[in-house]
């Protein structure tokens, strides 16, 4: 298992317990060294943050018990396992195998739990909330706010806009070079650039 996914889960069990992310996160990948694990658990962390209320709103319809109910890091390992299912197109064994592993480092008596939920919810298709707050993930009053404001149509894609993933943006520093020379440099190390 990766150390982007045990750095992922150690930054939302920081965020539970009350941290604000951009810290929480940056304090857990001072300890990850290679790159590609770093940017797995930036999104990791910050994709179940951002999808906390959608996730936690499909794994209470695969639950018995009430998902609040649960230990912090059991919670945390079905948010992870169900983000990789539902927004990263990780293969449903890949994300169950790899939610079950970190189960039995930090909860082991759940790690049947975790298993168990995970196939449930990787064998059926999500199924759509009629609920706007809870199916893109923004706080009720403000989807509210919205819907009285800009209709059903706009505010839907409005929550879609504010979802998507920020990109990322280049500034060239004019003192050391132009952006010709600087969007020439990336291209010519493979990386696209507008």
């Amino acid at each position: 298992m990766s150390d982007g996914r045990r750095a992922a889960l150690a930054a939302l069990l920081a965020i539970e317990a009350g941290q604000q992310a951009g810290p929480a996160l940056d304090a857990v990948l001072a300890q990850v060294e290679e790159p590609r694990e770093r940017r797995l658990a930036t999104e990791l962390a910050f994709g179940v943050t951002r999808w906390q209320a959608s996730l936690d709103g499909e794994l209470g319809t695969a639950l018995v018990r009430p998902l609040p109910s649960l230990q912090p890091a059991v919670r945390a390992t079905l948010r992870l396992g169900l983000y990789q299912l539902r927004h990263m197109r990780v293969p449903a064994h890949a994300a169950v195998d790899t939610s079950v592993r970190l189960a039995r480092e930090h909860a082991p008596a759940a790690a049947g739990l975790i298993n168990a939920v995970l196939r449930r919810v990787a064998q059926r298709a999500p199924e759509p909330s009629q609920d706007l707050a809870e199916a893109y993930s923004h706080p009720p009053w403000l989807v509210e706010r919205w819907l009285e404001r800009l209709g059903r149509d706009e505010t839907r894609r409005l929550l879609e806009e504010n979802n998507r993933a920020p990109g990322i943006t280049l500034r060239a520093n004019r003192l050391r070079t132009t952006a010709e020379a600087l969007r020439a440099e990336l291209d010519q190390a493979g990386i696209p650039s507008a």
